[in-house]
């Protein structure tokens, strides 16, 4: 019985978020990136321009996102309370040592308690679903900011050149997913269809983290090969001018390092840009 309410909960949850998603924050998300994707077309601005652009145009979504989120949560929250609620009121009635028959008496009242908490709350659907919507209706700047949600986006890579392109073409991409008024899919085929969007993005900000990544480790391996060869060199009881004297070598083998791996960028740059303009497929690493 108990899962049966379960389900039957998810089941009148699903329903309501999937109708919230088709006729509000779908058109939300909608504009967030068509304004995204004009960010990304302007050739002219600099990465930070365009990086704080996208995150103002992500900011009305992302307002209207955390208030559907919070709301549910608090709905979640007195569900779980009801329950809970049910559960101690039976402990006290149960005695230290109860008999099986004294088990199945408590727990068919539980169980009908549950229900009844059930009950309540898909009847509170209806009334919550009208508040949020009329919330949502008056636009993102009347919705409440939800300060106990914290949504992270993590920005990989550089929005420059293909990769801006790129950018353009996922959010343009995730504009048809959300205008798809004619087939009004379900919300998660909606989601599958952005997450296949974000595909070649996230596969180029995979790839060149990852190539810049070994650069890095390359460059601190030559620094702290330095660090063993000067250090092999230095006697015991070395006086100051010693020191001085092989700290100068370490510092220069430092700058031969960081020489020899600036003059490797260039040739770096051109074999990412070859993978990138290959396509997401050409894109591996180990």
């Amino acid at each position: 019985m108990i899962q049966q309410q379960r389900q039957r909960i998810e089941q009148a949850v699903t329903e309501m978020i999937d109708d919230m998603d088709k006729n509000h924050l779908r058109k939300i998300q909608v504009d967030m990136h068509r304004c995204a994707a004009k960010c990304c077309e302007d050739s002219d601005a600099s990465v930070e321009t365009v990086q704080r652009c996208v995150e103002r145009c992500s900011k009305p979504f992302n307002r209207a996102q955390n208030y559907v989120h919070h709301e549910l949560g608090e709905f979640q929250d007195r569900l779980q309370r009801c329950v809970m609620q049910c559960n101690d009121d039976i402990k006290v009635k149960m005695s230290p040592s109860p008999s099986e028959d004294e088990v199945a008496k408590h727990t068919d009242q539980f169980e009908r308690c549950a229900v009844k908490c059930v009950d309540k709350h898909v009847g509170l659907l209806p009334t919550m679903m009208k508040t949020m919507k009329s919330v949502l209706a008056k636009g993102p700047e009347h919705i409440p900011q939800m300060q106990n949600l914290v949504f992270v986006y993590c920005l990989f890579g550089i929005p420059s050149g293909w990769h801006r392109r790129t950018t353009s073409e996922m959010h343009s991409c995730a504009v048809r997913c959300c205008d798809d008024t004619r087939k009004q899919p379900r919300m998660d085929n909606v989601q599958s269809c952005i997450d296949e969007c974000a595909t070649p993005l996230l596969k180029a900000q995979d790839y060149m983290q990852h190539e810049l990544g070994q650069f890095q480790v390359r460059l601190q391996r030559c620094v702290m090969q330095c660090n063993d060869d000067v250090r092999s060199l230095i006697p015991n009881n070395t006086n100051e001018a010693d020191m001085a004297r092989f700290r100068n070598q370490f510092e220069r083998c430092t700058i031969q390092c960081v020489d020899k791996h600036i003059d490797i960028i260039p040739n770096m740059m051109r074999a990412m840009k070859s993978v990138l303009s290959s396509g997401p497929n050409a894109m591996r690493h180990a």
